[in-house]
């Protein structure tokens, strides 16, 4: 295997596809003005939705959290109200 060549795993999947994804949002906003901002208004009313005693909350608010993250890097004049901080998930040790 060549030394400089890079490793495909989870980790530039995952790049991969956020990128993909701000490219794809970026262009269905100028698509369709309002698309960000009515999507962040969905994802809102749907974390609002899940009960409190959903098992692992604090990883669902971290999703939910980054999804906002995402979309508001993709619409950063969006004047929604921010949402708290969601607590992280405790890293595992490997």
């Amino acid at each position: 295997m060549n030394a400089n060549a890079i490793e495909r795993n989870q980790s530039t999947q995952l790049g991969a596809c956020t990128y993909l994804l701000h490219l794809l949002l970026e262009d269905a906003e100028r698509r369709q003005r309002g698309f960000v901002r009515a999507t962040i208004e969905h994802v809102l009313r749907d974390h609002a939705g899940i009960p409190e005693d959903v098992p692992d909350r604090p990883f669902v608010d971290a999703l939910f959290s980054e999804i906002l993250d995402m979309l508001r890097r993709v619409d950063p004049a969006s004047a929604l109200p921010e949402m708290p901080p969601a607590p992280r998930p405790p890293a595992t040790e490997h």
